[in-house]
């Protein structure tokens, strides 16, 4: 009997070792991290509705619908995307990621660039960084919310980082002409504390570092 349950626990042992390394089961759990991390209201995946928790893939098409906001975790990086917004995720290689419309709050990953897309008229190559994006008929929005990052367009260069000031906001006009937002123009479309839950989703702490964005964000609504 002694040698039979050694025999038992020593088998069970291997087959628990096979099952936790094995690359199925690997690839199972990485998987398990790519998905619609809350919603409310309508969302569609690839243009089929889509429930809390359901996995996402590379260049999945996510459509956001009116009253409606989505949070989505893939790769590391985290997506807010507001109501009527239209997201592609990017494809296996990391590339074609895409604002088609509507809007973004994001979180990604240091030390993974990447391109967005915003709308057909400007490229977001990104550092880790936090953003917010918004893509419109007539022109575009655009905040880098802490780290660095650059907006490229038919008309325009920026290289853009926060050392000296976080949020800094850029308006992109039709034609691809990029220029600092006007103080008249900017609205309150998110706030240090939504980037900070946002990286919290993502297991990576405060992007302000304690200060003086940290101190602020404890009067701001932490509500996505």
């Amino acid at each position: 009997m002694g040698f039979s349950k050694r025999r038992f626990i020593k088998y069970g042992c291997i087959a628990c070792s096979i099952a936790i390394f094995s690359p199925r089961l690997l690839l199972a759990q990485a998987n398990g991290k790519n998905k619609v991390q809350a919603f409310s209201g309508q969302l569609q995946l690839n243009k089929k509705l889509a429930i809390l928790g359901q996995e996402v893939k590379a260049s999945d098409e996510i459509y956001v619908g009116a009253g409606s906001k989505a949070t989505i975790i893939f790769n590391g990086d985290v997506y807010h995307l507001r109501e009527n917004t239209t997201f592609v995720l990017p494809n296996e290689s990391g590339a074609n990621t895409s604002l088609v419309g509507g809007a973004v709050l994001a979180a990604f990953t240091p030390g993974n660039p990447k391109k967005i897309r915003i709308g057909d008229k400007t490229v977001l190559s990104i550092r880790g960084t936090g953003i917010y994006a918004e893509s419109g008929p007539e022109k575009s929005e655009f905040c880098l919310c802490y780290g660095s990052a650059n907006l490229s367009s038919k008309k325009s260069y920026l290289d853009i980082d926060t050392e000296s000031k976080y949020h800094k906001d850029f308006t992109i006009m039709a034609d691809g002409l990029i220029r600092p937002t006007a103080w008249h123009e900017r609205r309150m479309t998110h706030s240090s504390r939504q980037n900070i839950e946002l990286e919290k989703i993502a297991g990576r702490s405060s992007p302000f570092d304690g200060g003086y964005r940290d101190w602020i964000s404890q009067f701001e609504s932490p509500d996505l």
